[in-house]
């Protein structure tokens, strides 16, 4: 075998003359052809499965054939065309014309001398390599032209020529081509200087290159083959040795136009005792990709040496596969596209591997980019070790290790110590059964640049950053694996199986690959469990003594904990020996923080154990399948917890805790009391298919077996990459954004797993707004918990208790994110720990908004501001915070909904009933403290404070510096004045100092602030000489003259209410000018509470007043001023007017009383009281008003106050039918002959009216109860008829007697009027057409009055009044036709209101009952709910018989 092509799930191999095509799944040979030549080389087009066949080169003219997947030949092409094909000109002229740099023009002149070809590194093989997207394949030959040195063309997939390479020297075999990024690449060797990987455009220009071998081993290796992974990120290099050096697969990445060595796996010449390595080839899975998943394949042919005397040579091949991704385990993420990056959560700490070194970056404390580093290890190989392999090669990193996040509870971290734990990996590990294990702690800072561990075998070097936070080993300890773990005859191992494991999974490890320790996790600062065996085994290994003690006497322990259930002593056998067999395998594992290790099998299954209950049994138990135990047994052999089925396996696990959103108000939330979660979420990360799964884990756990149904959902199908922090689970998605979930749930959603993980879904769905694929996302859209990122960015590292979050892009470099989600619950933090000076910064930084420091908790705030004051201690923080004050709450606003999904609710003790703003209240607490602490200091945040007061307080604060001044403090004053001509005007601020009244400070604020003297000089000349001289300011006294001075300054100012205050105190002199001043600017309020009400000015005000109410139509109002003055005549009349029959009676009193005491019984009436004519005019007309408008109990008052007219009152009770008043009256007035008059008549008409409406009402009931029926039984005849017509397609038929009129409503005929309410007096269609303009809680009432069942009272009333007058028949009649429409409506009320009007019929069953009913065209209320009858009968005891 010498070459392997793979597509899809199988693969071509190469044998002589044969092809073979053969299935990867199950090893199985499909498809053999067979050619007239040996076969060197293979390539496929994977985009159109076209293969190309290139047979062997000894014969004159081969052809190249090219074959479909079904290996049918489609083509054949002649080499020798391809041979006569020119270099393509790309119009760059000669190259004697170009620029050469510095090395001038002698350099174009010159010839270089190219060395002959050496074919101890050139085996002249042909090798070609298709572009992924099949257009172009390129081709590299030996080209007898130029002196048999190796050329690169490209063509196109017909066969014509695109480009040729320039002639360069020595080229080296080995070709393919870069995916996505679309470059050649091939292998130079620079004899004696190393071999380097180099790169050619499809245009044949050199793009590039790096060193793979150095030139110290360049002379001991060629490349065999070069090949990209599907996605470019990954190149895999295969290398052969001569004799002793022995083959070695290199796996490189490229992050920022750097290359690194991510992997390097040694492959001994001998791996099965005598057997020998004949070749290896090696290929990716092109099958089943993405950007974080790869698969790569290596082929060993191995020759089986025969002893002498048997002359016989026999062959076998070991495929081998590894699978790579970007995740180490649940608590490291990795940076770049390698495969053994890790990072730390705790102290950001980031591990970047390439190759024999480790580099270090503290992203905490600073971002420094790649290829740059803090601190670098470098591993070097132990010179004293044997080896019987030569290698010039250091030992090559295989992992790094570094604790979680949920690990900083511990006490040791306290020391700012960090545990680390490295693997390397050597061709002399070949005789170890565990690569080489080095323990390190890790600290911050340094003060050396470089420093030695382990004899020589780690060195520490210091490259980039400060010193004093770079990361840095204190203690290096080299940890012998075998020693721990390679024991066979242990009591440990008294399980055969697993005895039979170790010495045969274990020992014959050297027939295939090298196997590292994969996915360490780590159980406390000293504790890790590891994955061995190719996912057959479960290690533990304790360091705690390394660890306390940083030195290699302290020995570490370790045992082996759990088993594959494939692990049984009859199936194991050799890797060459197992056939198709599928194992169950460990792919991956994580750790609780409730001491629970969750444990990842190849069938998708996980099986969580407490590790307690494993590490206290001396047994390696087995991970049993759960088709192959009953759980009764179950209990007795193994710890197992509980199984969570997975829908797919998942690279990367990681459990959370969530919280309690309601008990974070009364418990906050710490890293070091994680035992407040209130439940666990398991996470498992499918990146192949961008799947996230999650489920919830049991609350118990003790080791005895719970269940075995929990299924985990699918959360999201567009994750990326995710890590979880304290608060918040960040997750990158494939649209582009970076979601930060909060932890804090529902308690209800907690206690149900089902509810957590659908909340959990929603809330990591990208919202419809941002949907690229449906419409352009608003502009002023936003989320604190979203934050838009580049195109394929991944999470490096999360900084803990911090806002940072550090991403990698495609192309390799770094960007430093806050998302406002870790902010604002950083600030949160902050608040409540009240370290104000940090949070203003943050807030600064981040533009956060300002309230929020107040909002937050108000009541926290306005106890701590002194607090404030002392920790900020920065004027210009406090201003800003001062100046950014709104009245809104941001909590609700702009940061509501960050309040409304995190656990940080709000504990307000600020009453909102409060009429004092919050501007107010927060400026007032802050100008006191601040005046206590420090005014000078803090003279410009107390000048804001005074600006930002509701409204603005220019005054207060120019009053401020205005003490500063007088004191002689200029430059504070100058400080003090300069900042508050930020928030007004210079004019606006020489009108606050002139409104102090003190005109030499208005002088001195107008020259300061640089007025023209043009716009002050000569009003402030003419406000002084109205105090130098009194009469002409019309004033007896000085102190006249200045409240006359004040009076004009608050004029100018057009500060009204000010200056008639100060008018009024101007002296009597300026009376005329008082009154005409408030009657200009209506200052009638504010003067009337001055003056007293004796005075004549207060009696000519309020006529004003009540004046200029009348014009407005506020009569009412203007009759109580008119009152208030003493105009009781003009007041009545205003009453009159508004039909106040209780006001005007209280005027007309008034009135009456002064014409008592005036002993006046003339007929005229004044302004200030009614003759009693007058009244008595004005009462009729008022009683005649009261009886129009149904106020008859008003009129009644009138009558007997006013008029005395008891008769009239006594009718007028009468037609209200207020029988009892009528009988009290004409009891108190000895009317009673009267009144049998009036009530007999008065009976006898209310009987009549009464009965005709009853009759009528009844009447009309039953024609509209009737129509309903009829209506009813016409659709179903109209339903009916359409049906058979339909059934026969009579048309004709449908449309001579099919009507649409009056079938759209069945009850339409009843909804117009209620038949229970016409009884009432008024009618409800009159309240009906004057109910536009009325409340909508007065539409409620009148739509509940429509629809009321409730007769009118006055019948009920009416009864009684029947009997007294001997009116018994009547009586009864109305009671009779009362009881019989009630009845009639209770009896029909189910009937009209059936279930398919009211929508209870939504069945088809029940459908055929109301066949032919039509739906309404809209369902309203009334519809919907049968009205209630409180009243179904009346009755009257002493009328019934």
């Amino acid at each position: 075998m010498r070459n392997v092509a793979l597509s899809n799930c199988s693969s071509l191999w190469i044998e002589g003359c044969n092809v073979r095509h053969i299935s990867l799944s199950d090893c199985s040979d499909n498809i053999t052809i067979s050619f007239e030549q040996s076969i060197d080389l293979v390539g496929n087009k994977e985009v159109t499965g076209l293969f190309t066949f290139f047979p062997q080169l000894s014969k004159l003219f081969p052809n190249s054939h090219f074959m479909k997947k079904a290996l049918d030949l489609v083509c054949i092409y002649n080499y020798h065309y391809f041979f006569l094909a020119l270099p393509v000109s790309l119009g760059w002229g000669k190259k004697e014309t170009q620029f050469h740099g510095s090395e001038g023009k002698e350099a174009a002149l010159t010839k270089p001398t190219l060395p002959v070809l050496n074919a101890q590194y050139d085996d002249g093989r042909f090798e070609i390599a298709w572009r992924d997207d099949g257009l172009y394949f390129a081709v590299s030959w030996i080209d007898e032209l130029a002196e048999n040195r190796r050329r690169i063309r490209v063509y196109n997939d017909t066969g014509e020529l695109f480009s040729t390479t320039n002639i360069i020297d020595a080229i080296s075999p080995g070709l393919c081509w870069r995916p996505r990024i679309q470059l050649i690449t091939t292998v130079q060797r620079r004899e004696g200087h190393g071999l380097d990987i180099i790169f050619f455009e499809s245009n044949s220009q050199r793009h590039g290159e790096f060193e793979l071998i150095s030139d110290e081993s360049e002379k001991f290796y060629q490349v065999e083959t070069i090949v990209f992974n599907p996605t470019g990120s990954i190149l895999a290099v295969l290398c052969n040795g001569t004799e002793n050096h022995p083959w070695f697969i290199r796996l490189l990445t490229c992050s920022n136009y750097r290359w690194s060595i991510k992997q390097h796996f040694c492959i001994p010449g001998y791996l099965l005792y005598r057997n020998k390595i004949s070749n290896i080839c090696i290929a990716w899975d092109y099958h089943a990709y993405s950007t974080d998943l790869s698969t790569l394949y290596c082929v060993i042919s191995t020759e089986e040496m025969s002893l002498p005397n048997e002359g016989q040579v026999s062959g076998k091949t070991l495929l081998q596969c590894w699978k790579m991704d970007h995740s180490y385990n649940s608590s490291c993420i990795l940076t770049n596209s390698g495969v053994n990056t890790t990072t730390s959560l705790n102290s950001s700490l980031v591990a970047v591997i390439n190759g024999n070194t480790v580099e270090m970056n503290c992203f905490a404390y600073s971002v420094i980019p790649p290829p740059m580093f803090a601190t670098r290890l470098v591993f070097y190989a132990n010179t004293n070790q044997n080896n019987e392999t030569l290698c010039n090669f250091p030992p090559y990193i295989s992992s790094v290790s570094i604790p979680s996040v949920w690990l900083t509870n511990e006490l040791d971290f306290s020391n700012g110590i960090m545990p680390m734990l490295i693997q390397t990996a050597t061709c002399q590990s070949s005789n170890q059964l565990f690569p080489n294990m080095y323990f390190l702690t890790i600290t911050n800072g340094t003060t050396l640049e470089e420093e030695s561990f382990c004899n020589g075998e780690v060195h520490a070097e210091w490259h980039n950053g400060e010193q004093n936070i770079a990361p840095w080993p204190k203690t290096v300890v080299k940890i012998n694996m075998d020693r721990l773990f390679g024991k066979y005859n242990d009591e440990d191992y008294a399980d055969e199986a697993l005895k039979y494991l170790a010495s045969n999974e274990l020992q014959q490890k050297r027939t295939h690959q090298f196997y590292p320790l994969s996915c360490l996790t780590w159980l406390s600062l000293y504790e890790v469990c590891f994955i061995a065996a190719d996912g057959l085994l479960l290690g533990y290994l304790n360091i705690k003594n390394v660890y306390t003690n940083g030195d290699s006497n302290f020995s570490a322990s370790g045992r082996w904990l759990l088993r594959a259930s494939s692990c049984d002593v009859q199936e194991f056998k050799s890797p060459t020996e197992r056939g198709i067999k599928e194992f169950t395998r460990i792919t991956s594992i994580c750790y609780t923080i409730d001491g629970r290790v969750c444990v990842h099998m190849s069938n998708s299954n996980v099986y969580i154990y407490p590790v307690q209950d494993l590490l206290g049994s001396k047994c390696c138990y087995e991970i049993i399948q759960p088709n192959g135990f009953s759980i009764d047994d179950l209990h007795l052999t193994s710890p197992l917890n509980c199984i969570i089925q997975f829908p797919s396996t998942c690279e990367q696990l990681l459990c959370i805790p969530v919280f309690d959103q309601y008990r974070n108000n009364t418990t906050q939330l710490n890293p070091s009391n994680y035992n407040q979660y209130s439940a666990l979420l398991l996470l498992g990360f499918n990146k192949s298919k961008h799947r996230l799964f999650g489920a919830v884990l049991p609350k118990n756990k003790t080791a005895h077996f719970q269940q075995s149904d929990i299924v985990a959902m699918n959360i999201t199908d567009l994750c990326s990459s995710l890590v979880g922090l304290s608060e918040f689970l960040l997750v990158t998605n494939i649209k582009k954004l970076l979601i930060c979930v909060s932890l804090f749930f529902d308690s209800s959603q907690i206690n149900d797993p089902c509810s957590l993980l659908k909340e959990l879904l929603l809330r990591l769905n990208v919202p419809s707004e941002l949907d690229m694929s449906t419409r352009k996302p608003p502009r002023n859209w936003y989320s604190d918990n979203l934050h838009p990122i580049e195109s394929g960015s991944v999470i490096v590292t999360a900084i803990p208790n911090d806002t940072k979050v550090v991403l990698q892009m495609p192309r390799g470099n770094l960007e430093e994110i806050h998302p406002r989600a870790l902010v604002l619950a950083h600030l949160c933090k902050l608040f409540n720990n009240k370290k104000y000076e940090q949070a203003v910064k943050m807030m600064r930084r981040h533009r956060i908004n300002f309230n929020l420091l107040h909002d937050h908790n108000p009541n926290l705030f306005l106890s701590n501001i002194n607090k404030f004051l002392q920790s900020v201690d920065d004027p210009d923080l406090i201003t800003l915070f001062i100046t950014d004050l709104v009245e809104e709450d941001v909590t609700e606003t702009i940061y509501h909904k960050f309040y409304l999904k995190s656990g940080y609710n709000r504990s307000i003790s600020v009453n909102r009933s409060i009429s004092t703003s919050k501007l107010d209240r927060i400026t007032d607490v802050l100008i006191e403290e601040m005046e206590k602490y420090n005014a000078t200091k803090l003279i410009v945040p107390i000048i804001t404070c005074y600006v930002k007061k509701v409204p603005p307080n220019y005054e207060a604060a120019l009053m401020r510096l205005k003490r500063l001044y007088e004191n002689g403090d200029t430059n504070t004053w100058n400080n003090g004045l300069r900042h508050l001509q930020y928030f007004s005007t210079p004019i606006e601020l020489y009108k606050v100092a002139l409104g102090t009244y003190n005109l030499d400070f208005a002088t001195t604020m107008a020259q300061r602030t640089q007025l023209d003297p043009k716009e002050y000089l000569a009003e402030l000349n003419e406000f002084r000489s109205l105090t130098n001289d009194l009469e002409k300011s019309q004033c007896g006294t000085i102190e006249e003259a200045i409240a006359y001075q004040q009076f004009k300054i608050d004029h100018s100012l057009k500060k009204h209410s000010k200056a008639v205050l100060h008018l009024i105190e101007s002296g009597p002199k300026h009376k005329t000018e008082l009154l005409s001043y408030v009657k200009a600017y209506h200052l009638y309020a504010l003067v009337t509470e001055v003056l007293p009400q004796t005075s004549k000015e207060f009696k000519i005000i309020c006529q004003f007043w009540a004046d200029y109410l009348i014009a407005s139509q506020n009569l009412i109002y203007a009759g109580q001023i008119y009152m208030k003055g003493g105009f009781y005549g003009l007041a009545a009349r205003s009453f009159l007017s508004a039909n106040n029959a209780q006001l005007w009676c209280t005027a007309a009193a008034y009135s009456r009383q002064m014409n008592d005491n005036k002993n006046d019984d003339g007929d005229s009436s004044t302004d200030e009281y009614l003759s009693n004519t007058e009244i008595r005019a004005q009462a009729q007309r008022l009683a005649a008003r009261l009886k129009d408008l149904r106020r008859h109990q008003e009129a009644i008052q009138i009558y007997i106050d006013f008029l005395e007219d008891p008769v009239m009152a006594i009718r007028t009770a009468c037609e209200d039918c207020l029988w009892m008043e009528a009988h009290r009256l004409a009891s108190l007035y000895n009317k009673q002959e009267l009144l049998n008059q009036i009530i007999k008549s008065s009976l006898t008409e209310h009987y009549s009216i009464t009965k005709e409406r009853l009759l009528k009402s009844i009447d009309a009931y039953d024609k509209l109860f009737d129509r309903l029926i009829s209506l009813r039984r016409m659709h179903k005849e109209q339903a009916e008829t359409q049906q058979f017509v339909q059934m026969h397609g009579d048309s004709e038929y449908l449309n001579d007697n099919f009507s649409e009129s009056d079938i759209t409503s069945d009850t339409s005929s009843l909804s117009g009027e209620s038949v229970t309410t016409s009884m009432s007096q008024g009618s409800l269609r009159t309240l009906r057409s004057r109910k536009s303009g009325r409340s909508m809680k007065t539409k409620r009432k009148q739509e509940a009055k429509k629809w009321s069942s409730k007769p009118g009272n006055e019948i009920i009333n009416s009864l009684t009044e029947f009997w007294n007058m001997n009116m018994f028949e009547e009586g009864r009649a109305l009671m009779r036709l009362t009881n019989d429409l009630l009845k009639k409506q209770k009896q029909d009320l189910s009937c009209i209101w059936d279930d398919w009007t009211t929508g209870k019929c939504t069945t088809e069953g029940n459908e055929h009952q109301f066949f032919g009913r039509k739906r309404y065209p809209v369902q309203e209320v009334f519809l919907c709910f049968p009205p209630k009858m409180k009243r179904t009968i009346v009755e009257c005891s002493i009328l019934n018989l």
